[in-house]
């Protein structure tokens, strides 16, 4: 739980950033810094809590298509955030050194006049696995090995520190990017020579191309980003403009044959946006708030998607897995419908799979004998599974699911005692046996109500708006993807099990 919090702490942070020109004191900042680095210090991260746009952050990121629980992690880092200025907190920075480059990093907090040291420290260890201490008028945190090498630490100062920060400009946060000479080394060691198709020579002739490199990133009013490359002088920097182009030529080729289908083209428009410009010594980048708007948000909106689509086939295989279980212990698998002596229908298959889901306890709170909206059942629905619960769904109501399997004629679901494996016939790679439907078909998930298939139209119901196709669960556990355009025989000999149909691709 520390390491999520401590990563929306400094994701949430850095992203608050006001990109502009305006003068920044990054000597000032650097002085601070000075007993804290040397010229093996990789990456610097300051930021300036008071001003750093919470709220803003978080609405953009819903607009990117927010993850699970992004509210909740809201409330923790504007909590944490109050606590850490209400205890006299001012600038925060995180300190990165070559030697352990990715764990070992220094938190270096700044107080007001007022500021209380100890309180601070407390806030910074609930930011992550951190020890806490006081010194020279700051607060140190860090992991106990990061603080242990940091008492024999000699600092040295590093100019392009100081010239890095203010060129981020005056902003909520800089990140500032300083490469060690032996990340150069190991570079020039592993790739000594360029490839023909970014222009050949040597690695070494690009090394005075990057000095430094500042970037900063507004989310308030509008969304601005800015990143800045320092290279040794005018000509160094239009050698590396020159490799940066051509490597982003060369990444428009790889990609246009490269992109998977469920990804949009507008992807490959971000390369021409992404090249930076020369100007001078520096090699200089912008985008503006019409680039995230026309390009970059609707391509993220379509990677969440995609993930969507892999998060709901991964319930369809622990949906499959639990089947399979299920036959294993019962010799068939679930009878779609559970009846009563009188033959009345009580709870789904979905209910009865519970066991094998790793729900056992909830299983147990079921009246087996009493229909699944008895006033017992009933209050049951609330607590549905989350693997019964599609990322797909939008309109689904609270309860529902979208993960049916097919009743009818000859399916694997057409028998009221369950069908064994060597009744599937036709092949348990070859039929299906569930589906995720579309949101109108959706069911509370223990009421004994499937996909009825209809053999005129086996695709009602199954087709999302705006979507290409659906998710299937064939009987042998594989989840496969299946086009809009299908034929209606071959999906019609897919549902059957015992059809004997040839199945044309």
């Amino acid at each position: 739980m520390r390491k999520a919090i401590s990563a929306f702490v400094l994701i949430a942070c850095c992203l608050s950033l006001r990109a502009g020109d305006a003068k920044f004191d990054g000597a000032a900042h650097a002085k601070i810094l000075a007993p804290f680095v040397d010229d093996n210090t990789y990456l610097l991260v300051h930021i300036d809590v008071a001003t750093a746009n919470i709220a803003a952050v978080f609405e953009r990121v819903k607009e990117l298509g927010a993850p699970k629980h992004m509210q909740e992690a809201q409330a923790v880092v504007e909590s944490l955030r109050g606590r850490f200025l209400k205890a006299g907190g001012k600038d925060v920075y995180a300190v990165w050194h070559w030697g352990n480059p990715f764990e070992d990093v220094l938190v270096v907090a700044t107080l007001t006049k007022d500021g209380d040291a100890d309180k601070l420290a407390d806030v910074l260890r609930e930011i992550g696995p951190l020890q806490a201490q006081t010194q020279a008028g700051v607060v140190v945190a860090g992991t106990p090995a990061a603080l242990d090498r940091f008492k024999e630490f000699k600092s040295q100062p590093v100019p392009a520190h100081s010239k890095a920060l203010g060129a981020a400009g005056k902003n909520a946060a800089q990140v500032v990017f300083v490469p060690p000479a032996a990340l150069k080394r190991s570079l020039l060691e592993t790739f000594p020579d360029l490839p023909n198709e970014l222009g050949g020579g040597k690695s070494e002739d690009l090394a005075p191309s990057v000095l430094w490199a500042a970037g900063g990133l507004s989310v308030a009013d509008t969304m601005q980003a800015k990143l800045v490359i320092q290279s040794q002088d005018a000509r160094a920097a239009e050698r590396f403009g020159q490799f940066v182009e051509k490597f982003m030529v060369f990444a428009q080729l790889q990609g246009a044959g490269a992109v998977p289908p469920d990804l949009p083209p507008d992807v490959l428009k971000l390369i021409p946006m992404l090249t930076p410009k020369v100007q001078g010594d520096r090699l200089v980048l912008d985008l503006g708030d019409q680039e995230f708007k026309k390009v970059i948000l609707p391509a993220a909106a379509r990677v969440q998607d995609a993930a969507k689509r892999q998060n709901s086939a991964n319930n369809l295989k622990q949906i499959g897995l639990a089947m399979h279980n299920f036959h294993d212990n019962h010799r068939s698998f679930p009878p779609a419908v559970s009846y009563d002596a009188k033959e009345k229908p009580l709870l789904s298959w979905r209910v009865h799979l519970l066991p094998h889901l790793d729900q056992a306890e909830l299983y147990q709170q079921f009246k087996l004998d009493e229909p699944w909206d008895s006033a017992h059942n009933k209050k049951l629905i609330a607590k549905i599974p989350d693997v019964f619960v599609s990322p797909e769904a939008k309109k689904a109501e609270a309860g529902k699911t979208t993960y049916l399997v097919p009743v009818g004629p000859r399916t694997i679901f057409s028998e009221k005692k369950g069908t064994t494996i060597n009744k599937i016939t036709d092949g348990t790679s070859n039929t299906i046996l569930a589906v995720e439907a579309d949101d109108s078909r959706a069911v509370f998930w223990t009421q004994p109500e499937d996909y009825k298939v209809d053999p005129k139209k086996p695709l009602a119901g199954l087709v999302r708006l705006d979507a290409k196709g659906f998710q299937v669960l064939f009987a042998d556990g594989s989840v496969r993807f299946i086009a809009s355009t299908v034929n209606v025989e071959t999906l019609n000999a897919l549902f059957t099990m015992n059809g004997g149909e040839p199945i044309q691709e």
